[in-house]
């Protein structure tokens, strides 16, 4: 055997055992033990009622991205007239520390008495720095407030009552459709 297959294995093994030493055991679940459920999206009428910020070419450019991300997480957008819940939007860029620019989101969301029940915020930061930061938001960054925005609103949306009550409900199958 050669002496680099032998390295190979001799940092396998201490790589394991280092590994092993990381792992925490949780113990038994039992009824107190919180469990987090997730409904599916789909099921709540959200209406987008609003973003600031942004250009208005920017903002429409977003705007498209963010529908296709939400799409792609089972987000269903409705009018207004529709809708139990409302998202009001917000885009920032400023100029951050060291040669960098910030691009921050703002999301919050309504409920049907006009009450914000959740404001959802990260920020992405972008090397640079431009007389208008909105100028440094190119493809990628939008994207990724796009996607980033899509992500935490359909988590907080999978939590609302809605999508737990029909995640709970239980499944009609074609079977017993038949059998009825």
């Amino acid at each position: 055997m050669s002496s680099w297959s032998n390295l190979a294995r001799i940092c396998a093994c201490a790589l394991a055992l280092a590994l092993a030493g990381c792992n925490e055991s949780l113990g038994p679940l039992d009824a107190s033990t919180p469990i987090v459920r997730m409904g599916n999206p789909r099921s709540v009428p959200v209406a987008f009622t609003s973003l600031e910020g942004p250009p208005a070419a920017l903002s429409t450019r977003f705007v498209e991205k963010l529908a296709s991300e939400a799409r792609s997480r089972e987000i269903r957008p409705v009018e207004a007239d529709a809708a139990r819940y409302f998202v009001v939007g917000y885009l920032n860029a400023n100029a951050g520390e060291a040669n960098t620019t910030l691009f921050t989101y703002v999301w919050d969301v309504f409920d049907s008495s006009q009450r914000r029940i959740q404001r959802l915020e990260d920020e992405i930061s972008v090397r640079g720095t431009a007389r208008d930061p909105w100028s440094l938001a190119d493809e990628l960054v939008l994207s990724s407030l796009a996607s980033k925005s899509a992500e935490d609103l359909a988590g907080l949306i999978a939590s609302l009552p809605e999508a737990l009550a029909e995640a709970s409900a239980p499944k009609r199958t074609q079977t017993a459709a038949l059998s009825e």
